[in-house]
């Protein structure tokens, strides 16, 4: 069962990698780094972790792209928990994967 609470969030893909923070509550996550928010819903099924994902820029950084390619995009992801403070989703289309890992209530 996934916690609500605040998770740092480390991701990567083949366009490079980046770290921020989200807040989940409910089936609903909301977060961002220093450019890009993302938003979505995420949600249990048989064992598996899925997630709807859309991203937005939210401020212009220096150097800052898009692990994803596009800074406003809509993304599915399907994962796993690793343990009781951890889970890790993927998305194969893009490459991308994200550990998110709880850091407080």
């Amino acid at each position: 069962m996934i916690k609500d609470g605040l998770y740092s969030v480390h991701f990567s893909s083949p366009l490079g990698a980046g770290s921020g923070v989200v807040v989940i509550s409910g089936n609903t996550f909301r977060g961002g780094d220093a450019g890009i928010a993302y938003v979505g819903s995420l949600w249990e099924q048989d064992g598996e972790i899925n997630a709807s994902l859309r991203t937005f820029r939210h401020a212009q950084v220096q150097d800052q792209i898009s692990v994803l390619g596009s800074d406003e995009t809509q993304i599915e992801l399907q994962g796993r928990q690793e343990n009781a403070e951890q889970f890790t989703l993927s998305a194969p289309s893009s490459g991308l994967e994200a550990v998110l890992s709880w850091l407080q209530k």
